[in-house]
């Protein structure tokens, strides 16, 4: 492969990442703020969260000490509590997923939670079931898909991708 032909297939990478990054939250920088127990996180695209680290499973308990060794990990879509053993995708917690679906339940019986974050989290768990189903629905096999399967495959199988225009 050339210099040329390199430096092509190299550019052509670094779109598809950042195309790839589009949509994703991440942390830039995290920091524990002892005066209101919240964990700062610095956001790419200039937004900073306050999370109050007492909603985090794993991590509500911990001294401020462990707290505060937060460290920002997987080019900034995790945040890493090495002496928990405790990680956190930064776009869970943006969306309000602070642990498991039993940790987040418990959050909401002892009112943790107050009712715009109960609500959010009721809608991304009825989001998740649908996409599920859909998910579980697609792969059923089925006599009918079996059948329009084959007829497809008799026709030639699913037609080719083009790059052309439209």
């Amino acid at each position: 492969m050339s210099e040329l032909e390199f430096q092509s297939h190299l550019e052509a990478a670094n779109q598809r990442g950042l195309k790839s990054q589009v949509g994703q939250v991440r942390a830039l920088h995290v920091r524990f703020d002892r005066a209101s127990g919240n964990l700062v996180l610095s956001l790419r695209g200039g937004l900073t969260l306050l999370v109050p680290a007492r909603l985090l499973q794993g991590v509500a308990d911990a001294s401020p000490e462990q707290i505060e060794r937060v460290e920002v990990a997987a080019d900034g879509s995790a945040l890493r509590f090495e002496e928990l053993d405790a990680d956190f995708a930064v776009q869970d917690i943006a969306a309000g997923a602070f642990g498991t679906r039993k940790w987040m339940q418990h959050l909401e019986e002892t009112g943790a939670l107050d009712e715009a974050s109960i609500e959010r989290r009721r809608q991304v768990d009825e989001l998740l079931s649908a996409s599920t189903m859909g998910r579980k629905g697609g792969s059923a096999r089925t006599e009918a898909k079996t059948a329009a399967s084959r007829a497809n495959g008799a026709k030639g199988g699913r037609p080719r991708k083009t790059n052309g225009a439209a």
